[in-house]
């Protein structure tokens, strides 16, 4: 017994230092970009500088966009390696590898099949959304990871042979994660995964014998997240609910942040190419999709994910990312049955072919938007990839998806490489030194939470006039301290301002105000005064 249990942990931790080691390669040289990235991390840094474990700070402002949990996990990332840059990836990296591991072994375990179980950690770890996430300093990866471990526990009870038992126990634990889920990224973490396992109980007749456990696994869930809610409002009243719950969950949904984007088919678009590579695979595996009780809970699940946020006013292309667990799933058993029964030649089709498109894909992205030419040299990869894919892929099982992972891994690295510039040009991380001692820092133009992290001070929005306040339904997003030209200018002390390019002519104002560039870089000057 001893002997039988001890392989699968020495394979996870093979698979959890493969994966920390693929999305953590080249995390010193990134730095923490805008917009987005940068509050998450500075957030995170003044609840631990200012000691506020319970009430995200932003600003030396209550932040109400997100609940704890992401922030939680980035101050103990900070607490162990300090605060930087670095410390924050490396924290995001160890989260997606352990949400790989995890995905592996509960899918080996739910479905008995460890080829599917291997294709499924291969596909998600190389899935073009998956990597990008993986990469960046956001709330998804945890929602996933909670809403990944609610969703096969209560699946593994509801599709498995002992789908007619009365245990509690795994719905129970179901609840736990889905409190978690809730923590992560607030309600939409316990409402969509109610829905979707309501959805399958009904469809297979069981809603009633069910509804008891749901309402347990429900209650565990609100027993798990409600503290921290009731604890924000003791702490902020009624503003937490207007801002907190209201803004950033119900105006979300009801009031399109970007109306362009408000779509129908918005995720039917943004979804599949998040796959890539196996978005053909994906495709492909609709029309020979198996009918057993997994095959239509993992269906209902991805259906039910797309269709729901389509319905969402707000479209994000992060909002569907929960999605790529089931999708991952039922494309390794589609790869994996086409392995066994295929030919060579459609085995290198499968699996060869749509990294091929990858590797076009990101040579074209490289080159167009980051406009960093070197990734060209991907084709080559892929050319050779080809080649010995074509000679593995007469043998099916696991060496042929360590070759096409391995592969994926160096080539979406050599992505990572040539796309540091463009990171670089989205964060004022090598603005911090220039600003550094002045007692008073401005920013003219977008306003860059990524110098308040590096530089550790916070700065003024600065404006033509004193800004009035807003009444539109995002005002509540803005919480960074505005203040008119004048006024800066009288403020005491030195000061530094940062001007994107030159909006409105405000360099002769500078000027004329006794400001000097003291640097430049990207699209961006610093000009200081008194310093």
């Amino acid at each position: 017994m001893t002997e039988k249990r001890s392989k699968p942990t020495v394979s996870a931790w093979l698979v959890f230092l493969a994966t920390l080691l693929f999305y953590g390669l080249f995390t010193s040289q990134i730095p923490i970009t805008d917009p987005v990235e940068s509050v998450y991390a500075e957030t995170a840094r003044e609840m631990l500088d200012g000691h506020s474990w319970l009430s995200p700070v932003l600003f030396a402002r209550p932040w109400y966009d997100k609940p704890p949990l992401v922030y939680w996990l980035l101050i103990a990332g900070f607490t162990i390696g300090g605060v930087s840059d670095t410390t924050a990836r490396l924290t995001m990296a160890a989260l997606t590898a352990v949400t790989v591991t995890t995905c592996w072994r509960l899918t080996g375990r739910w479905l008995k099949d460890a080829v599917t179980a291997n294709w499924t950690a291969i596909i998600l770890a190389t899935s073009l959304a998956f990597w990008l996430i993986g990469h960046l300093i956001v709330t998804d990866m945890l929602l996933l990871l909670f809403n990944m471990l609610a969703m096969i526990t209560v699946a593994r009870e509801m599709t498995g042979d002992n789908r007619g038992s009365r245990a509690f126990r795994p719905y129970l634990a179901a609840g736990i994660w889905l409190g978690l889920s809730v923590l992560s990224k607030g309600p939409v973490g316990v409402v969509l995964p109610l829905v979707i396992i309501g959805l399958y109980a009904g469809l297979s007749g069981r809603l009633g014998r069910l509804s008891g456990r749901l309402a347990v696994m429900a209650a565990v869930a609100m027993a798990v997240a409600a503290p921290w809610y009731i604890y924000m409002f003791c702490l902020h009243g009624d503003e937490f609910i207007r801002v907190g719950l209201g803004l950033h969950n119900f105006t979300r949904a009801t009031v399109s942040e970007h109306p362009d984007d408000n779509v129908w088919y918005y995720y039917l678009v943004v979804f599949p190419l998040g796959l890539m590579p196996w978005s053909a695979c994906w495709l492909a595996s609709m029309t020979g999709r198996g009918k057993s009780p997994a095959d239509r809970f993992l269906w209902l699940w991805q259906a039910a994910v797309i269709l729901f946020y389509s319905l969402v006013a707000t479209k994000y292309p992060t909002y569907a990312f929960v999605a790529q667990v089931p999708a991952a799933i039922v494309t390794a058993r589609f790869v994996a049955g086409r392995l066994a029964t295929g030919s060579a030649g459609r085995r290198l089709l499968w699996v060869g072919g749509p990294v091929f498109a990858l590797g076009l894909a990101l040579t074209a992205g490289s080159w167009f938007v980051a406009g960093s030419r070197p990734a060209a040299a991907v084709v080559v990869l892929i050319a050779t990839m080809a080649a010995v894919a074509a000679v593995v892929g007469r043998r099916p099982g696991f060496s042929l998806p360590a070759l096409v992972g391995g592969l994926v891994v160096v080539m979406l690295t050599t992505v990572v490489i040539t796309a540091l510039p463009y990171c670089h040009s989205r964060s004022l991380k090598s603005a911090a030194a220039a600003v550094e001692g002045c007692q008073q820092t401005g920013i003219i133009g977008d306003y860059r939470t990524s110098l308040v992290f590096y530089s550790r001070q916070i700065a003024w929005s600065v404006r033509e006039k004193i800004p009035v306040a807003r009444h539109d339904p995002w005002a509540g997003k803005y919480t960074m301290p505005e203040t008119g030209w004048q006024q800066f200018v009288g403020l005491p002390g030195s000061k530094a301002v940062v001007v994107r390019e030159n909006p409105s002519g405000w360099w002769q104002r500078l000027s004329e105000a006794g400001f000097v560039p003291v640097k430049s870089s990207g699209d961006y000057t610093i000009f200081c005064r008194d310093h």
